[in-house]
């Protein structure tokens, strides 16, 4: 460890540089269009050496992914520290959820039918060493209507694409008693 730098500093360059190999590696021995494991689609668009070790990858969910545990896999194995994203595309269904700040719990609200999704937006972060996504959704029903909140779980149909950005700092979570919330923790970053 260098003098001055903390352990979150040390884990996020040893991760830049793992990133940075596997990129160089591409380069070197273009790698199929699917990661091995979590079955998505994607490419990285802009690799760290164009914009100070920051990746941007596009990812397309296929039909039947369930989008958050897909994410989740995928940033496991991509070791993102801390990422922003944003998607459309459509789903079979979903749960969202709505927080119940009394209950400090989320009151699941399920859509059984096929939507569009008009609007995803999240991060991932850390939380217990371990990527947490936090994730909202607008969906648009077949009569126009429009339904959101806290995305929980829905399945892909027939598409779904997702642009992410990893950040330039590591973000970690921590549980916060008074709201009931995992928030991010600057301090920590």
């Amino acid at each position: 460890m260098l003098l001055g730098d903390s352990v979150l500093d040390v884990m996020r360059q040893f991760g830049v540089l793992l990133r940075q190999q596997a990129v160089l590696t591409a380069i070197l021995r273009p790698l199929p269009g699917k990661f091995a494991r979590s079955g998505i689609m994607n490419e990285i668009l802009q690799s760290g050496m164009e914009n100070k070790n920051i990746l941007t990858f596009a990812l397309v969910f296929d039909k039947g992914d369930e989008v958050i545990s897909a994410l989740k896999q995928f940033a496991t194995e991509q070791r993102l520290l801390a990422s922003h994203f944003t998607a459309i595309g459509a789903s079979s269904d979903a749960v969202v959820g709505f927080f119940d700040s009394v209950k400090k719990d989320y009151e699941r609200i399920t859509i059984p039918e096929q939507m569009e999704v008009l609007s995803l937006s999240g991060d991932v972060t850390i939380e217990n060493d371990v990527p947490k996504i936090h994730a909202h959704v607008v969906v648009g029903k077949s009569d126009g209507t429009a339904h959101g909140g806290h995305l929980m779980e829905a399945h892909v149909f027939p598409a779904l694409e997702l642009i992410l950005v990893e950040s330039p700092k590591f973000l970690k979570r921590r549980f916060d008693q008074e709201t009931g919330f995992a928030l991010i923790d600057l301090d920590a970053a």
